[in-house]
Formats: structure tokens, sequence, C-alpha cells
């Protein structure tokens, strides 16, 4: 009876963070991404001007509110990886995942600084902070998926649609993270050479696209291992 009562209020726990991921993501996604679309904000250029312009904007508040519901829905997610036994508390994923989760709560914390008008410690904060962002997660959601796609395509017991969802997530994993290196390419070029390296591509559309591929990544991640868990006695 204690066992299976300890197993209920662990379940519930389980659902209730679930209930707190998937909200937490969804509302952040969506406050974002209304920014697009009402006045005043509706008048930033989404493909030259980078998303971090909206917390210099009047309704920056919606702004920390919508990164802040990601890094919170991104820390639940955590805890529920490890809680399931997705991975260990001290590994690849879970290291990349928590620094996500610090780099959106930095970008939250120091808003983008107004480069024309001068560097500022908190505009190189957040830059930083977003660097991290960009780069831990796909490494996070690369770990994760390349070792259960490999260990899913090998069972029988495990649906073919979960696996399909962990590839791609590989794959999307993948072309981000050679998307950021030909990036830095590019822009350590332009500096060498003293070409704007903003002007070289539509940086605030490239931006945008990376994010959402991430976002994305993650979210067909948590789909997979909410609907089949892993066994957390093969856990790597």
């Amino acid at each position: 009876m204690a066992e299976a009562s300890v197993a209920r209020e662990a379940d519930r726990a389980t659902r209730a963070l679930r209930a707190v991921e998937l909200a937490c993501l969804a509302l952040g996604v969506l406050l974002i991404a209304a920014l697009h679309v009402v006045a005043p904000t509706n008048g930033i250029d989404p493909l030259r001007i980078t998303i971090s312009q909206y917390g210099r904007s009047p309704l920056a508040p919606a702004f920390v509110l919508g990164v802040v519901l990601i890094a919170w829905g991104s820390a639940a997610t955590l805890v529920l990886f490890v809680r399931t036994g997705v991975c260990r508390a001290l590994s690849v994923p879970s290291i990349g995942i928590a620094l996500w989760v610090i780099g959106m709560l930095g970008v939250a914390l120091f808003p983008k600084a107004d480069w024309a008008a001068g560097a500022t410690w908190m505009g190189y904060l957040h830059r930083g902070a977003s660097i991290v962002a960009f780069v831990a997660l796909p490494v996070a959601i690369l770990a994760l998926a390349a070792r259960e796609a490999r260990r899913r395509g090998r069972l029988r017991r495990d649906s073919s649609f979960d696996h399909r969802l962990l590839t791609l997530a590989l794959v999307l994993a993948v072309v981000v993270l050679a998307a950021i290196v030909v990036a830095g390419v590019l822009i350590g070029v332009a500096e060498a050479s003293g070409t704007p390296w903003w002007m070289l591509f539509p940086i605030g559309l490239g931006e945008r696209v990376l994010v959402g591929a991430e976002l994305v990544a993650l979210g067909l991640v948590v789909v997979a291992f909410a609907c089949h868990p892993p066994d957390p006695a093969r856990v790597a």
C-alpha cells in the first residue's frame, strides 16, 4: 500500500510538472510571436532586427515575460527528464538544458544594448547569454536524440513514430549547430576585413529561424519521451 501511494504521488507530481512545462513553453512562444503583429512592435523589421529589440520597446515587459516563461518551461523539462530517467542530473543533456535556461534568463535580465550609442556591460552580458543559449540547447538535443534514436531503432516495442520524432530532432539540432558555425566564420571574416557583419545576411530572419528550429526540436524530444519514457536502468 505504501509503495502504491508513493507511486501515485510521483505520478501526480510528474503530471503537474508536465502541465507547467507545456503551459509555460506555449505561453512564452505565443507572447513573443504576438509581438510581431501587435502595435507598436509590429513596426520592428523581422528581417534585419533581432528578437531582443522587443526588449527595448514599449512592450518590453511582454518580451521579458515570454522569455522567462520559456526558461521556466525548459527548467520543468529538465526536471522531468531527470525524474523519468531520460538523462542523469550530471550529463551532457542536463548541463546543456541548464545552460539554455540560464542563457534565456540572462537574455531577459540584461537588455540588449543600443550599439549605435556605444557598448555597455549589460549589452555584453545579453550577447553572451544569447550565445550560450543558442549553442547549449542544440548540443543537449543532439546528445539526447542521437542516443535514443539509435536505441529505439533497435527496440520493436517502441513505435516508429517516436523514432521519427527523435530523428527529426537530431537533424534539426545538427542543422542549427552547422548554421551557427557558418555564421561565426562569416562574422569572423567580416570583422577581419572591416565589413559590417550585420550586413552580410538578414540577421533578424536568421535568428528567428534558428530559435524556431531549436524550439521545434525541443518540442519533438519532449513529445517523444512523454509518449514512451526510457527505461531508467538504461540511462546513459
